[in-house]
C-alpha cells in the first residue's frame, strides 16, 4: 500500500516541522513549502491526497490560496485543511463556505 501524499503549505519552518513530524506518524509522506505560490508550482506537476494551508501568511493569504487551488479543475477535489491559531465558530464557518474540509487548530496537538 501507498503513503498517503499531504502537502503543507505554511510560512513558518517550525510550523512545517511539527506537522510535518505527526503527519509522517500517521504514515503519510509529505511535501511542504513556504508560500501560496510554492504550493501552485509544485501543485502543476503533483497531486496530493491532502492539503494542510496556513490562514495568515505574506503575499496571499490561505483563503485567497483555497479559492484559487479550489477553482483549478485539476485541484479542486483535494480535500484543503485550513491551519489556524482562529479557533472561532464564525472562522471555521467561513473556512468552510470557502472550500476547506476542516480547520485545524495551531499549534496542532499530538494527537
Amino acid at each position: 500500500m501507498n503513503a498517503r501524499l499531504a502537502l503543507i503549505v505554511d510560512d513558518s519552518r517550525s510550523a512545517r516541522f511539527a506537522l510535518r513530524k505527526q503527519l509522517e506518524h500517521h504514515a503519510f509522506k509529505v511535501e511542504a513549502v513556504e508560500s501560496a505560490r510554492a504550493a501552485y508550482q509544485w501543485l502543476a506537476a503533483q497531486t496530493p491526497d491532502l492539503i494542510f494551508l496556513d490562514h495568515v501568511m505574506p503575499g496571499e493569504d490561505g483563503f485567497e490560496a483555497l479559492r484559487h487551488i479550489k477553482a483549478n479543475p485539476r485541484t479542486a477535489a483535494i480535500p484543503v485543511v485550513i491551519c489556524s491559531s482562529n479557533e472561532g465558530g464564525s472562522f471555521v464557518a467561513e473556512a468552510r463556505s470557502q472550500g476547506a474540509a476542516d480547520v485545524l487548530q495551531k499549534p496542532p496537538s499530538p494527537e
